[in-house]
């Protein structure tokens, strides 16, 4: 299983569309959930990370339905191009 940080650049990289901090909760649930380090704040600040090192950017800001603010990302040309440093047995996201 790659490290959490890793899998969430991987998420946003691969889905090909702006995602934001819950819609990876979403996608990341199955692999991840049970993990003290699998909650909102903690997806929010590596999304935070990725962005400030140039791997994903900003898209978007918005509400989520529990009036929260969220924040879109999607992958730069950078990030899609680093993607490939990750083994290749993770590649592809799980079926949703």
């Amino acid at each position: 299983m790659l490290p959490l940080k890793m899998r969430v650049f991987q998420y946003v990289a691969q889905k090909g569309v702006e995602v934001n901090a819950d819609d990876v909760l979403v996608g990341l649930a199955s692999e991840y959930q049970g993990e003290k380090q699998f909650n909102r704040k903690r997806i929010e600040h590596y999304l935070d990370a990725l962005a400030a090192v140039g791997m994903i950017k900003e898209t978007d800001v918005a509400y989520n339905d529990k009036g929260d603010i969220t924040i879109s990302y999607e992958a730069t040309k950078l990030g899609k191009e680093r993607l490939r440093y990750i083994p290749e047995n993770y590649k592809e996201l799980p079926a949703e």
